[in-house]
């Protein structure tokens, strides 16, 4: 009877095995799938000693983000919506797309137009109204943060720790940021506050 049974134990153990390889060449070959190749070395001369320096280094020398026609990328100017949805196009290499007719400041020949309508089909972007999607608005941190949870499939929590502005959180965005902080996808300005209501940086994007 003890040798069926350290049979049954060591049989057992080499299955948990399998299934833990098994597991482990999933994931490799999904985080492979996902792989995303460095174009270029990237280098703007007004991110020097920008707080978002190694940041906006490292996803622009991945293709995510670009600067503009003088070269620069202008960490401190405010990100739009179609800037936005240019980063998650990118960064998740979305291919489906969907009709955007209803958003009457979206049309067809826009540079942004691809790239909304992914991020619409995808269910990352909605208008700020039925029939305006507001392009070139610029986003809020809890509207980049719900946009950023959505990419990644992250459902929404309670919150752990509440922030000395949680207050200020819009009800249709908390549960979202309550797991981004929960899970250290996102942390507040230096005094602990989410700031839900300002406006968010280029920099703070890349961050």
């Amino acid at each position: 009877p003890f040798q069926v049974i350290r049979y049954k134990i060591k049989n057992t153990r080499r299955v948990i095995m399998k299934k833990k390889i098994i597991s482990l060449l999933l994931s490799l070959s999904m985080a492979l799938s996902f792989a995303v190749i460095p174009t270029h070395a990237a280098s703007y001369p007004d991110i020097v000693n920008h707080w978002g320096e190694e940041a906006i280094e490292i996803w622009s020398d991945y293709g995510i983000v670009e600067g503009d026609d003088l070269g620069n990328f202008n960490p401190d100017n405010f990100m739009t919506r179609a800037e936005a949805a240019t980063v998650f196009v990118r960064l998740l290499g979305l291919k489906a797309t969907t009709d955007i007719s209803a958003y009457k400041d979206v049309k067809n020949d826009d540079w942004f137009y691809d790239a909304i309508s992914k991020c619409v089909a995808s269910g990352i972007m909605i208008g700020i109204t039925d029939d305006e999607m507001s392009p070139n608005g610029t986003l809020t941190r809890e509207q980049m943060f719900v946009m950023f949870a959505r990419a990644m499939g992250i459902k929404e929590e309670t919150a752990e720790k509440n922030a000395p502005d949680q207050s200020d959180i819009s009800d249709w965005s908390e549960g979202y940021i309550n797991a981004l902080v929960n899970n250290g996808y996102v942390e507040g300005m230096e005094d602990g506050r989410i700031a839900p209501k300002l406006n968010i940086n280029r920099a703070s994007v890349m961050a």
